[in-house]
């Protein structure tokens, strides 16, 4: 199995849980095939360089998996019939950029995994450090102003 990214743009009109069906859909479709997602990345709503099909804004999603090659032959069919797909490209990416990115995919990971383990701080103790940073008020009769 080769490791591709595919970058979708989705109609921005759409409600936030029709993007979420959308993107629900293409993951279902690489899984149900075979493959692995091993990152979603949805970038937001965004103006486009050029009007496509009348839309001028759209909803970038990013996607990452391990799949088949029959796989992309089923996405770009649903993305040709499938209304809110505005755009897509699908690459095939290199070993070299294959393994560069499965590497930041697992640092990520494993950064998600220690922040969860790791103790929330009190903020009792960050409270002190605010109340030495603020400004003393000048205590000259003459000056009538204080610091700022």
């Amino acid at each position: 199995m080769n490791l591709y990214e595919c970058i979708t743009i989705i109609d921005a009109s759409l409600t936030d849980e029709a993007i979420t069906e959308a993107t629900e859909k293409i993951q279902g479709i690489i899984t149900d095939g075979g493959g692995e997602v091993m990152k979603t990345d949805p970038w937001g709503r965004r103006k486009l360089a050029y009007e496509i099909n009348h839309h001028s804004r759209g909803f970038y999603v990013l996607f990452i998996y391990h799949a088949p090659s029959d796989v992309n032959k089923k996405l770009e069919t649903l993305f040709k019939v499938y209304d809110p797909i505005v755009k897509f490209m699908i690459v095939r990416l290199e070993k070299k950029q294959a393994a560069s990115n499965l590497k930041a995919i697992e640092e990520a990971k494993k950064a998600a995994e220690e922040a969860k383990k790791a103790p929330a701080e009190p903020e009792a103790e960050a409270a002190p450090a605010t109340e030495e940073a603020a400004p003393a008020e000048t205590t000259d009769p003459a000056d009538t102003t204080k610091q700022e």
